[in-house]
């Protein structure tokens, strides 16, 4: 039988542990919103990305020195990251979105390569809290596709989950707090906007 845990109780428990951990969790996430010239008259780059703080420039200079071979060639993330980084932005302020997003995407990632010591009850309460969630984003229309498998741009727990038997939905927050944390801190959201001269 499935658990049943509500939005309402996973939101306390969440900023309860983020204001305790990681209070920079309740407020809006970062972003770097960089425009640039790029003169191709048949493409344009409009987009986000995730960027490791330690490739920031490197990457910078990539998208905006070098933007056909970026266009064409760069390294890009799939489709699920840059969904979440646009539901992340788009929930300004908005605390309880904020982490309905952080923690949704952090579920997912867990359910789309489950390890095999978390099926079972350990499933059934992922599944609860992912469903508990479900409901504040439907509310707002922040849906991933069922394809997207990969939500966030790192997963800081593969080891850990290995020796987890997960008994009831307060350690998925925390452990979801701790990734977002991390996450933040090692990332910026980057928000690519190209134009031609004169425009």
């Amino acid at each position: 039988m499935l658990e049943v845990v509500k939005w309402k109780d996973i939101y306390v428990n969440w900023k309860l542990i983020a204001g305790r951990l990681a209070p920079e969790l309740l407020e809006p996430v970062h972003l770097e919103h960089i425009k640039f010239q790029y003169e191709d008259t048949n493409h344009s780059i409009y987009g986000y990305d995730w960027i490791y703080k330690d490739d920031y420039k490197e990457r910078i200079n990539e998208v905006t020195k070098n933007s056909f071979s970026f266009l064409f060639f760069g390294d890009s993330l799939n489709k699920g990251t840059l969904q979440t980084a646009d539901y992340l932005i788009k929930a300004k302020d908005d605390s309880e979105l904020l982490a309905a997003v952080w923690l949704y995407s952090f579920i997912t990632d867990i359910l789309n390569d489950l390890p095999e010591n978390l099926r079972g009850n350990s499933f059934r309460w992922l599944r609860a809290v992912q469903h508990g969630i479900l409901s504040k984003l439907k509310d707002k229309n922040m849906l991933w596709h069922h394809s997207m498998r990969r939500l966030l741009p790192e997963f800081y727990f593969s080891y850990v989950l290995d020796d987890l038997e997960i008994k009831g939905y307060d350690s998925i927050i925390e452990l979801g707090v701790i990734n977002a944390k991390l996450i933040k801190n090692h990332y910026v959201i980057v928000l690519y906007n190209s134009y031609r001269e004169g425009k």
